[in-house]
């Protein structure tokens, strides 16, 4: 784990946590996040080193299905697409589904460049598009 650079060395990450809070400016402040606070050192989970802790759960089993509304709308999905088997899953995990999707899908849509290039130089017309010199003619 690298350091901090000053000017009379290199600091550790842990040093540097740790005197932050009486070194920093008027009205800055830190937010920290782990999978598993439990694994922090325990002199970052002293009294006093944090103002608040609190933890963000992953969404419900109600809540879900807004998430998955939601992303759905943004990158353009189906509202009749299948959802996947999200027990368990967080918001991020949802919107990369639906992102990956699109993403997919915009594949599916668009004939790689490399068929239409294959079809041309064939002089047949490209099996995804039917772009090709047989259908300029």
């Amino acid at each position: 784990m690298k350091g901090v650079a000053t000017e009379a060395g290199e600091l550790p990450v842990l040093d540097t946590l740790l005197s932050w809070p009486a070194d920093r400016p008027r009205g800055a402040f830190a937010v920290a996040a782990s999978n598993d606070a439990s694994m922090s050192p325990a002199e970052l989970t002293r009294s006093g080193r944090f103002d608040a802790a609190f933890c963000l759960d992953r969404p419900a089993a109600e809540e879900r299905p807004q998430i998955w509304d939601r992303y759905r709308a943004e990158y353009g999905i189906d509202d009749e697409d299948l959802v996947a088997d999200d027990e368990g899953w967080t918001g991020a995990e949802i919107e990369s589904c639906c992102r990956l999707s699109a993403l997919q899908a915009s594949r599916w849509i668009r004939p790689p460049l490399t068929s239409c290039r294959s079809a041309r130089a064939e002089g047949s017309n490209c099996p995804s598009c039917g772009g090709g010199p047989a259908a300029a003619a």
